[in-house]
């Protein structure tokens, strides 16, 4: 077993012991133990075991919701409240976010946010609340949650965020029309707790009238911020994801990409068959997104490489075919590593002849990483062709990045 392995194993190990260890004893005693916690080794295995805490009781809820301005203690305290899953602390959850809001104003200047330092702990501890009841889907906090969508500004956004997330889980329909509704252009929400539901109602919106593609400047600002939300409605969901997948087909091609960007947050390493549509895919946008779920999802298998070395030599879209250059160089470096993409070098060594400057320069990049030498190509930089002149030991591996760039090309 290599030390990664082990290391990995250990961590489990680690992290089991931790919440094992957590449920055996109540918050008061493990608050107690860091309070008189002296080294750091110890005072930090404590924090990630209060972390991780589960609040079993009531007291728990208030021992945990107590400990306020202890820079080592609160936010791992608070953090442990978001953990609550028992419907019977759902009572004294709401109360104590009750409490917490009502010392908090409704709209912050930035000059307020810079001075505020216990007023960031309070939108922190209603947050965790607030998952917690989302996790718990306590259908009694609902009207209450919707009333703290307003808090939509600054660093009180994640408030009116994990408000619109618990909203979801609890299938909220009065809270997900008002959030298309009035609260329309409102950047900290996200439908993604509705699942299907929420990507069919943000479509319906985007294909209304009242949306349409028009010269008016507030439609387009609706209609993109629209379109952002169904791209945060993306999640590890399998009703939602078959619902995005289903837009790719959509009439719509903003559609067609928000979805493929959504889809992002949702795919896994099981999603092959995904992957490969998006990579086939008619728009060059969704394609693009395909290239980067390579790497996001640690989607791969050795047929893909045909696919990716042919978005790069033929693509119509230049951007797609410098994309998909560069995912075999960061694939090379940061993950699959020489050997998996060894027949990615003759046809890349064919790229150097592209018409192209910008594909050229990204197959010089690219064979640089998969072989570790230089290869010379028409419209080369001068500090490129002193370097191959100096030898390879001149340049570090990985180094090439740091090469400036030949006028006119991006990276």
């Amino acid at each position: 077993m290599d030390n990664m392995m082990r290391k990995i194993l250990g961590l489990m190990l680690l992290c089991s012991g931790l919440i094992s260890t957590a449920q055996a004893r109540p918050a008061a005693q493990l608050i107690s133990e860091l309070q008189l916690s002296t080294s750091s080794a110890g005072l930090e295995a404590l924090q990630q075991e209060l972390m991780l805490f589960i609040p079993e009781t009531a007291e728990d809820i208030t021992q945990l919701v107590s400990q306020q301005d202890n820079p080592a203690i609160t936010p791992f305290a608070y953090a442990a409240i978001s953990n609550a899953r028992r419907e019977e602390l759902s009572s004294i959850l709401l109360v104590k976010l009750k409490e917490t809001v009502s010392n908090l104003p409704p709209s912050v200047s930035p000059e307020q946010q810079l001075a505020g330092g216990r007023r960031s702990l309070d939108t922190l501890l209603i947050a965790n609340i607030v998952k917690a009841l989302g996790e718990i889907r306590y259908l009694g906090a609902a009207s209450y949650l919707r009333g703290l969508l307003i808090y939509n500004k600054g660093s009180q956004g994640r408030i009116s965020f994990e408000s619109s997330v618990a909203l979801g889980k609890m299938n909220d329909e009065i809270a997900l029309n008002d959030m298309l509704g009035k609260m329309a252009g409102t950047e900290n929400i996200t439908l993604s707790g509705y699942g299907e539901r929420g990507i069919s109602a943000i479509v319906a919106k985007i294909e209304g009238p009242f949306s349409s593609q028009s010269a008016d400047p507030g439609g387009k600002a609706e209609r993109n911020w629209l379109l952002e939300l169904l791209v945060k409605s993306g999640q590890r969901d399998e009703a939602a994801k078959n619902a995005l997948l289903r837009l790719l087909t959509h009439r719509l091609p903003e559609v067609n990409h928000s979805a493929a960007r959504a889809l992002l947050l949702s795919l896994t390493s099981e999603d092959k068959e995904i992957l490969k549509g998006m990579l086939s895919h008619r728009l060059s946008a969704v394609r693009m997104a395909g290239l980067t779920a390579i790497h996001h999802a640690r989607i791969w298998e050795p047929r893909f490489l045909p696919v990716v070395l042919k978005l790069a030599a033929d693509d119509p879209d230049v951007s797609v075919r410098a994309s998909a250059i560069d995912e075999i160089r960061n694939l090379t470096d940061f993950w699959l590593g020489r050997a998996v993409l060894r027949d990615a070098v003759e046809p890349l060594k064919e790229l150097l002849k592209a018409p192209a400057p910008a594909i050229r320069f990204k197959a010089f990049l690219a064979l640089r990483a998969l072989t570790g030498g230089f290869y010379a190509y028409e419209g080369m930089s001068p500090d490129v062709k002193a370097l191959m002149d100096a030898g390879p030991e001149f340049l570090p591996e990985r180094e090439i990045k740091a090469l400036s760039i030949p006028p006119g090309v991006r990276p």
